[in-house]
């Protein structure tokens, strides 16, 4: 699945129409679910737009017909994916689409249990302290959470791994499924604790070991 660092690495030659049909596919797909990077394209398209009448335009050639089958074959795929997507998927909401497009990017990777003393540091991004031990902590890092920095923690327990990320802003508290994951929103301290796991328990789990472990002052 393409994470927002994918797309933003593939968006000029989307907007060129130069990807490949899988990996366009693959893009259109991210974009349903990500409104962060839906708008990083219309930004895109209306710079872009902005020079061509400046006269800085790229020059443009015909269109051989295969590619332009193609085209059109990605956009029916692109078409039928989102019929897919509404059927299958309940709506998302604004803080509840975003924390799971981020829980989900893959480029926050599980590994070794980190000492304590890096854990702090990454806390430290948004004022928050680590009073003692935050037990099974597999990755912790700064994280551009929609153009919010955040703190980014997975933790891991018994019955599989809890993305964790601390918000440095308030949102409604909230339960919510999406894709067999189980999702957590709730207010803590400065900001916003929330949560995507495997099941109701882990959540549960790992919301008492940040609780013990974390201060982030009111």
């Amino acid at each position: 699945m393409f994470s927002c660092k994918d797309v933003t690495e593939h968006a000029s030659d989307h907007l060129e129409g130069a990807l490949p049909w899988r990996v366009a596919l693959q893009l259109r797909v991210h974009l349903l679910i990500c409104e962060h990077c839906r708008r990083l394209l219309r930004q895109m398209r209306a710079v872009s737009g902005a020079l061509g009448l400046l006269g800085f335009g790229a020059a443009t050639t015909r269109r051989r017909p295969a590619q332009r089958w193609t085209e059109l074959a990605v956009g029916a795929l692109a078409g039928a994916a989102v019929v897919l997507a509404v059927w299958l998927l309940p709506s998302f909401t604004g803080i509840e689409r975003q924390v799971y497009a981020h829980a989900i990017d893959r480029h926050a990777q599980p590994g070794p249990t980190l000492p304590s003393a890096e854990v702090a540091i990454k806390l430290a991004v948004v004022g928050a302290r680590l009073n003692g031990e935050l037990p099974g902590v597999v990755f912790a890092d700064r994280c551009d959470f929609f153009g919010v920095a955040i703190t980014h923690l997975i933790v891991q327990t018994s019955t599989g791994a809890v993305a964790v990320m601390l918000l440095p802003e308030h949102a409604k508290a909230q339960k919510f499924t999406r894709g067999g994951r189980v999702g957590r929103i709730e207010a803590f301290g400065n900001g916003t604790l929330a949560l995507l796991g495997p099941d109701a328990g882990s959540i549960d789990e790992v919301v008492a070991r940040v609780r013990a472990a974390v201060e982030w002052p009111a």
